[in-house]
Order: C-alpha cells, then structure tokens, then sequence
C-alpha cells in the first residue's frame, strides 16, 4: 500500500528505479550478512523485501500512465508473466546441474 501511495505521489519511474537500487544493494550483502549470523541474514533479507515490494506498484503506475487504455490489460500480462517465467527459466537452469 506504500509503495502504491508512494509511486503515486513521486511517480512509478523513481521509485522502481529506488527498488531495484535497494534490493540489488540487498543482495550483494546477502552473503556477507550470511557469514556474520542469522539476524543479520533475517535483516537484509526483510530490506530486500522492502525493495521488492515497491515494484509492483511502481510498475502498475508506470504502465497506467504510458499505455493506452485498451492495451493495459495486455502489457499487465505481459509484464506479471514475464516475471514468473523469468524465475521458473532461471530455477529450471541453474537447477539442473
């Protein structure tokens, strides 16, 4: 809800690019986080979480304002099912030895 509240306040631009800054900030501590113990881990995974959780809205904001209204639901499509396939091409590959 923030992150809507946000993207709609600042505009959908700034704030995913501020997600996408945040949680690949989050991701390169990961492992440092690792290492040092479980809390630290459980921290930078909730902060990487915050960054995430900004995107979708920011998205939806961004596809409000740039796509023509009879093409939303489409490009909604689009961009949520690329999401998903992304993961599952990028699990099915780096999973099968």
């Amino acid at each position: 809800i923030a992150g809507g509240i946000w993207a709609d306040t600042v505009g959908g631009k700034r704030v995913l690019g501020f997600g996408v800054i945040w949680w690949s900030i989050a991701t390169i501590l990961t492992p440092v986080a690792a290492k040092l113990s479980l809390p630290y881990l459980l921290v930078v995974r909730a902060f990487m979480g915050v960054g995430e959780g900004v995107a979708m809205p920011a998205m939806n904001n961004i596809l409000s304002k740039r796509v023509h209204v009879q093409e939303r639901s489409r490009s909604l499509t689009l961009v949520y099912s690329g999401m998903y396939l992304g993961s599952v091409t990028g699990l099915t590959i780096f999973s099968t030895g």
